[in-house]
């Protein structure tokens, strides 16, 4: 027997909690009082969680989420209830959350309507198809959260007939919509789907739908966090929410001395690579009342999942913005500028092609171990000075200390790490669009929208090195490199449709 997925557990207690506090604020449902014990009880018993909506009346709430309580029911024991309601505390950051939702006028209406969980909504909404379809023509991958990451839905039926009506009318369900060129296909489905995004607002304005992501309350100077964040909603006549900026970039390196420690590996002394992000977050105060707000998100680079995360300041720190793989990281930051740099690094050191992407993820070569740990130090040196001259003569080291730095060398887990965090670095630096680059990741990582820039800047790469070469020929105009990918974009205008890889994510609300 294994526990449920986590977000399962998470997200139907969270409708769990939200069904109770519609009976009672102080969680006591005939004279019996839910808290952790409570629960380590129910899951020992021979119902559980379905037993216990039954008893209570609260089955109807949930009447939408059969599977999910199936599968906790099958799966969670009384030991499992311990560790997550009681250890874990997250009864009591339940309970902090969902009151302080329900306890805000502006979503006293959710009450009478149904819940259901994403994937559900998306299939009782014909959303699914449609989802699959905008994501082949863009050439996305991955779930749809990168585009609306709500996990619990609170709907009116009016609300999916609307969505219904107005998905059969989309463009990319036209009779010729296959035959059109790919240029005219991405204008069209982006069409649709900024026109979607206009109508979940207009649902939600009109109280028939509630997209709601979920983030754990943090326990921060001893009380839970409690924020209701509207995210994708448009500006208004005043230009607010402002858009995000980049307010620093910090990269992996460190000087100090004669050395310089690179990598920022865990203990190693050095710094990390960060980008700090500035929002105007948009949410409600208890009063009902929108107001906004000056955020600061950072994006690190995750050394366990080998992603880049978006992390969020203290009294937050337990919402954590999302992960991003490396395949996506390097589907959002690929550009022909970035890429060439880091390939020019690769030769010099090499003298051969390491990755056809920016991204190697710590790929090695050499004709033994020893050889590939030589040469992955001295492609890692060598991206370290690319990105501040300053270190040149100086001795590169993953860390302060000789004992730290002598096992760090050493460790292929190590050079992986500050292999990728350089290669990041070095493409989003040679971009010649660096903040660009670095929003887009967030946008990504945070659900914001969606990027896929890789295939259009490959064929600039490709194409500009072409036009290059022919220019230095007998009788040719001489171009610079970037006179000759002007030249390929303008060629490939009329067949990709280029900076228009990106789609808006989709608005919903944000607990955390």
């Amino acid at each position: 027997m294994s526990l449920p997925a986590a977000e399962i557990i998470n997200e139907t207690m969270w409708v769990v909690y939200h069904a109770i506090s519609k009976k009672s604020k102080k969680y006591i449902l005939r004279g019996t009082q839910i808290d952790p014990e409570f629960w380590i009880d129910v899951f020992g018993s021979k119902d559980k969680l379905s037993g216990f909506l039954k008893s209570f009346g609260l089955s109807s709430d949930l009447s939408e989420m059969s599977y999910e309580i199936s599968n906790i029911d099958s799966n969670m024991t009384s030991k499992d209830a311990e560790k997550y309601f009681l250890k874990n505390k997250w009864h009591d950051a339940l309970v902090s959350q969902v009151n302080n939702f329900s306890d805000n006028p502006r979503f006293s209406f959710v009450g009478k309507l149904k819940t259901i969980r994403q994937g559900d909504f998306y299939d009782i909404s014909d959303l699914s198809a449609f989802l699959k379809k905008i994501w082949g023509v863009f050439k996305f991958s991955g779930t749809y959260d990168r585009w609306n990451p709500a996990d619990v839905w609170f709907y009116d039926s009016k609300a999916v007939n609307s969505i219904k009506e107005y998905l059969k009318l989309c463009n990319v369900y036209g009779s010729e919509f296959n035959i059109f060129p790919t240029r005219i296909q991405k204008n069209l489905a982006l069409e649709d789907i900024i026109g979607l995004n206009k109508m979940f607002v207009k649902l939600y304005e009109e109280k028939t739908l509630v997209p709601i992501s979920l983030k754990k309350s943090t326990l921060y100077k001893g009380s839970y966090s409690s924020r209701v964040g509207l995210v994708n909603v448009p500006q208004n006549d005043l230009g607010r929410p402002s858009p995000p900026k980049v307010s620093d970039i910090q990269h992996p390196i460190k000087p100090s001395g004669n050395i310089a420690v690179v990598g920022g590996a865990a203990g190693g002394g050095g710094k990390n690579l960060k980008y700090d992000i500035e929002i105007d977050q948009v949410e409600y105060d208890m009063t009902g009342r929108k107001k906004y707000v000056r955020e600061y998100d950072y994006i690190v680079y995750n050394e366990k999942g080998k992603s880049l995360g978006v992390k969020k300041e203290n009294q937050f720190e337990s919402a954590q913005g999302g992960s991003l793989g490396m395949d996506l990281t390097e589907k959002v930051l690929y550009t022909a500028n970035g890429s060439r740099a880091i390939k020019d690094i690769r030769k010099d050191v090499f003298d051969q092609s390491l990755s056809p992407d920016v991204l190697s993820r710590g790929k090695q070569v050499g004709k033994d171990y020893e050889q590939k740990l030589s040469n992955a130090f001295d492609y890692i040196s060598k991206m370290a000075t690319e990105l501040d001259p300053s270190i040149k003569n100086k001795e590169i080291r993953f860390a302060v200390s000789d004992m730290n730095n002598e096992s760090y060398v050493r460790d292929k887990k190590v050079l992986e790490e500050v292999q990728n965090k350089l290669e990041i670095s070095i493409a989003i630096e040679k971009s010649g669009k660096s903040s660009e680059l670095i929003l887009d990741l967030w946008s990504a990582i945070t659900s914001k929208g969606i990027t896929n820039r890789k295939d259009y800047e490959r064929l600039v790469e490709r194409v500009g090195k072409g036009k290059l070469k022919r220019s230095k020929k007998k009788g040719q105009t001489r171009l610079t490199q970037a006179q000759a990918d002007e030249q390929a974009k303008q060629s490939l205008s009329a067949t990709i449709v280029g900076d228009k890889t990106k789609i808006p994510g989709s608005f919903h609300v944000k607990l955390y």
